[in-house]
């Protein structure tokens, strides 16, 4: 039994270097990018698993008499391992201290605190309250409202009439691509960028449908009068073909934005929405071009909350498993002349986070000026 612990223990050692290689990694490469997209809580959970099926075993070895082993040496090794995953889960993914220290969304008055409050849910076809949503959203002041994957059965007609009703004259509702914005300041100019993961070329039409290989990003320009000045504000919806290496499909989205705006290009003051691939992927990179000092992942900087997506089957994989297999892909990245305030990932009044209800939660930021 002593030497069933041994090897329980190597393995699980082995299990936590490939997690740490897929941490480091990250979605460099197209193998790795499947060890990266797997919950962290999966591979905690899975070390700490192994730890006891060892230490099921070393027990057993000792009842029938067995002596300290080497075996019994590594597995003090993989219990101190094993803690260090879980410090890294709470600290540097799940962002506990971030919680603990009153980070996320006060929800007060934006406009008064000169900050900007932008609300990002991608709705991605799920059953809700219309109604109650609206409730929900009213009093929080948002300055700027960004729902994407509408239906177009009467669900996107019913959300604009919503806004537009509950809001009021002050906001410009619009719909644009698969998206509905309703924007409190005056939106001086909207385009949308079809994009294909893989290179495919296709009408606008088929690119709509914001699965598979195509998505899509809608580029507003806001003007925020005397207290912001004019800035940027984009919304994607990335391509989710998954088979596609995320360093190849994020360059390509890039290169697509970069062509469509040429010797205009303004850095945008937030890039928001759900990027197909999650928080801290070396492919979120690419966007760096877009500001000269890079992006701010506003989570990471002053969020709260959990992941941001739950898939709802992954084939035979239910229940416990996929209840928790949350990953963080919609994002929000802060740019040039602004920092994040506070960022907060929401359940919407109205929606049910259940199997019928919507896999997505809502992203609010307040960000604010630095310069």
């Amino acid at each position: 039994m002593a030497r069933w612990s041994l090897c329980v223990s190597v393995l699980g050692l082995v299990l936590v270097l490939v997690y740490v290689v897929s941490r480091v990694l990250t979605d460099r490469f197209g193998w790795s990018q499947w060890l990266w997209w797997a919950p962290a809580g999966w591979w905690v959970s899975g070390a700490w698993i192994g730890l006891g099926v060892s230490g099921v075993f070393g027990v057993m070895g000792w009842m029938r008499g067995a002596r300290k082993t080497v075996g019994g040496d590594l597995f003090w090794v993989y219990l101190l391992v094993c803690v260090g995953m879980v410090v890294h889960l709470l600290v540097w993914v799940v962002r506990v201290p971030n919680s603990i220290g009153g980070y996320g969304i006060h929800w007060t008055s934006s406009s008064m605190h000169e900050r900007v409050r932008v609300m990002h849910w991608n709705i991605a076809a799920g059953s809700f309250d219309e109604e109650r949503v609206m409730e929900w959203m009213v009093p929080g002041n948002i300055d700027l409202v960004l729902l994407a994957n509408t239906r177009f059965d009467g669900q996107r007609r019913a959300l604009m009439e919503g806004l537009k009703e509950r809001l009021g004259e002050g906001f410009a509702v619009r719909g644009l691509s698969r998206a509905l914005v309703a924007s409190r300041y005056p939106i001086l100019q909207a385009q949308v960028v079809y994009v294909s993961a893989s290179g495919k070329e296709g009408p606008s039409e088929e690119a709509v449908r914001a699965t598979g290989d195509f998505g899509w990003v809608v580029m507003l320009t806001l003007d925020g009068g005397e207290m912001y000045g004019v800035f940027e504000v984009w919304l994607v919806d990335l391509p989710s073909e998954p088979t596609v290496h995320r360093m190849e499909s994020m360059a390509r989205v890039v290169e697509t934005v970069r062509a469509r705006l040429g010797e205009s290009m303004v850095a945008p003051a937030l890039v928001i929405g759900d990027f197909n691939t999650v928080r801290g992927s070396a492919s979120l990179g690419a966007f760096a071009v877009f500001s000269s000092d890079g992006f701010e992942d506003a989570f990471a900087a002053r969020g709260a909350g959990g992941g941001t997506w739950r898939p709802m089957g992954l084939g035979g994989l239910k229940g416990w498993a996929a209840g928790r297999s949350s990953w963080g892909i919609d994002l929000a990245l802060v740019g040039n002349g602004w920092r994040t305030h506070g960022y907060e990932l929401v359940l919407p009044g109205g929606a049910e986070w259940e199997q019928g209800g919507v896999s997505h939660l809502a992203q609010v930021v307040d960000i604010e000026r630095v310069d």
